[in-house]
């Protein structure tokens, strides 16, 4: 926010950009040419951004960058799986865990080799069901947190969630698009969330 200020940029679109809004094609345009890592990641993570900057930002040589673009949906297929570090776990492959693009085919080898760890995987709306309830099964307090607010959860593992002993596991599941849709994000209406 400081360095776009000192840009000279205006409050309300440096908010858009920091809420994760979507940007309309002259906001991306006003931001794109900024050499500044957390600008370009914000950029990359938001669904207004065209597809050729999110191939550009993808291959930027900052990991941060890098990761913006690894989460969005919008992200073409090809350049997600080209980010992707195999069996091997880093801020890149945890990013990436969270898109609900990839397939659920490549979720679950990223669970299975470890590379993503659950936390990203667990907010994945297109993570399998059975991916699900082994996080419930095995993960902990903050796993099953994220889990919680998964859009896509199944109702029983959500109705556990409501009322479990944990507040933060609790509040998550309160904040659940099935339970209170105006915590509905942008990419959950992309994907037709529940």
């Amino acid at each position: 926010r400081e360095f776009l200020r000192a840009q000279g940029v205006e409050a309300t679109l440096i908010k858009k950009l920091t809420d994760y809004e979507i940007l309309s094609g002259t906001e991306v345009a006003r931001l794109q040419g900024y050499d500044n890592v957390a600008v370009k990641h914000l950029l990359g993570a938001n669904l207004g951004a065209p597809p050729e900057l999110l191939v550009a930002l993808a291959k930027h040589q900052n990991f941060e960058v890098r990761t913006g673009a690894a989460t969005n949906p919008k992200t073409p297929l090809t350049v997600l799986l080209a980010l992707r570090t195999p069996g091997r776990y880093d801020t890149v492959n945890l990013a990436l865990s969270q898109n609900p693009m990839l397939p659920q085919k490549l979720l679950r080898e990223m669970y299975n080799t470890g590379e993503a760890g659950v936390l990203g995987l667990a907010i994945n709306p297109n993570l399998p069901e059975d991916l699900m309830r082994a996080i419930d099964k095995t993960g902990d307090s903050l796993a099953r947190s994220r889990l919680a607010g998964n859009p896509r959860l199944p109702r029983e593992l959500l109705d556990k969630y409501l009322a479990d002993n944990d507040s933060a596991i609790r509040n998550s599941a309160q904040v659940n698009p099935q339970i209170n849709p105006r915590y509905k994000r942008p990419r959950d209406e992309m994907l037709g969330g529940p």
